[in-house]
């Protein structure tokens, strides 16, 4: 909540890991990046403010970005949370989707000079209407936190909410969702598909849960309770059952569902827990190595 004036990206080497090669700073807060899987000199950037810029890092960090959100209605309302490059288009336009803590999901398109904004979906709550002062009615909207696009079928993704539900929604539907899972009862912090099963993902919250799901079954399939807010969940690259969560206690567990069902085949402790919260993890695409992050 206490924002610096500024942010910063930093793009690091293995090589040199106390130092970054590259620093983006940036006029709000960074809170999310995305690095193009096909284009990888281009990363977008979700920010505090509610805005998105893109960098080209083939022109380099000095020039400033190459494209960059204006106007009050060509913005989110609320801090990114979450930012992911979407497939080439049909004409070969480069675009990207945003989530945001006001509800909404844009998706961006690279024209020329400018970037193109389109509304995807509007996160409103499957509960009752509430009656404003004026007695009108509003429908509640959820405030987006994590999304996650589908391995194999680009157009379907998940968005988490602070309200602790699941959406599965489509780029082709912006009304209605495929599918809402009554998941957690804290806000949710990532979620991730299977590498080796698309139609199973993880997702992990504030409610100290990490739980497995199978594609449209209510129920999950696992919980496992990681004893304080769990703030990143990942599966494995290399094995459809191994999957790893870091939490604000400075924790790594690493699970493998072949080998124990019910508890962690291996916790660490990374950092002190009364300083430091660990909030993201990633494991190297190639090599067995797991790379974790904290609020520090």
């Amino acid at each position: 909540m206490k924002q610096n004036a500024e942010g910063a990206v930093c793009l690091f080497t293995i090589k040199n890991p106390s130092f970054p090669d590259y620093r983006i700073a940036t006029e709000s807060g960074a809170m999310c990046c995305d690095i193009h899987p096909k284009y990888p000199y281009l990363i977008a950037i979700g920010l505090y403010d509610g805005n998105v810029i893109v960098y080209n890092l083939q022109v380099g960090t000095k020039e400033g970005p190459v494209y960059i959100s204006h106007g009050v209605n060509g913005k989110h309302a609320e801090c990114v949370w979450e930012i992911k490059w979407g497939p080439d288009m049909q004409d070969g336009e480069i675009n990207f989707f945003s989530v945001s803590a006001d509800g909404k999901v844009f998706n961006w398109v690279l024209m020329q000079n400018k970037l193109a904004i389109t509304t995807i979906i509007t996160l409103f709550l499957e509960l009752d209407h509430v009656s404003g002062p004026d007695g009108s009615t509003l429908r509640l909207k959820g405030s987006g936190t994590c999304m996650v696009f589908h391995p194999h079928n680009p157009e379907i993704f998940l968005v988490g909410t602070e309200e602790g539900f699941i959406f599965k929604c489509s780029t082709a539907y912006s009304s209605k969702y495929l599918m809402t899972y009554h998941a957690h009862y804290l806000p949710v912090h990532r979620m991730d598909y299977n590498k080796f099963n698309s139609n199973i993902f993880a997702s992990c919250s504030g409610d100290w849960r990490v739980k497995i799901w199978e594609d449209m079954r209510p129920e999950p399939l696992f919980i496992f309770d990681l004893g304080s807010s769990v703030g990143d969940v990942k599966w494995a690259p290399y094995s459809s059952t191994v999957f790893a969560a870091v939490t604000t206690e400075g924790k790594v567990f690493v699970f493998d569902l072949n080998v124990n069902k019910y508890k962690a085949i291996c916790t660490q402790a990374i950092v002190s827990k009364r300083k430091n919260k660990l909030t993201r993890l990633a494991f190297n695409q190639k090599l067995p190595f797991i790379i974790v992050g904290d609020d520090k």
